[in-house]
């Protein structure tokens, strides 16, 4: 399984975009997901805000890297 083979909640974060981008370094693995419970300035289409009240939402990132997906 590519995504979702380590899935990890977080209880709120500010994005789980920006989350994954502090793990790059600390040996993240392809198809991590982070989800979060609430998220509070996550980033939407065309440079709008993303916020989400706790539960009511789909927040969650993944992360994958240098794959070979055939077209």
């Amino acid at each position: 399984m590519l995504i979702g083979n380590k899935v990890h909640i977080l209880p709120t974060c500010h994005s789980t975009n920006d989350y994954i981008k502090t793990k790059i370094n600390s040996g993240i693995v392809n198809g991590e997901v982070y989800c979060a419970e609430s998220q509070v300035s996550g980033r939407g289409q065309r440079g709008n805000s993303w916020e989400s009240e706790p539960n009511k939402n789909l927040t969650f990132s993944f992360y994958l890297h240098d794959i070979d997906l055939p077209i």
